[in-house]
């Protein structure tokens, strides 16, 4: 079973990899750090509602040919 909580940690791991990239609902790319992904742990795991303002897109930095 995959949860939420680990398929949005990925995302947000691989942003801080640079492997991918957040783009917020403007198209704007944001940077993510360590410090805004240890903010979503407060509860042990990561919630839907701790990630409500990440309504952007998450896209990979290269994309396969």
């Amino acid at each position: 079973m995959i949860r939420f909580d680990d398929l949005i940690v990925t995302a947000f791991e691989l942003v801080l990899n640079g492997e991918w990239r957040y783009l917020d609902c403007k198209g704007l790319e944001k940077h993510i750090t360590r410090k805004e992904i240890n903010r979503l742990y407060k509860g042990g795991r990561v919630a839907k509602v701790d990630v409500v303002k990440y309504t952007g897109s998450w896209i990979p930095v290269k994309v396969a040919a």
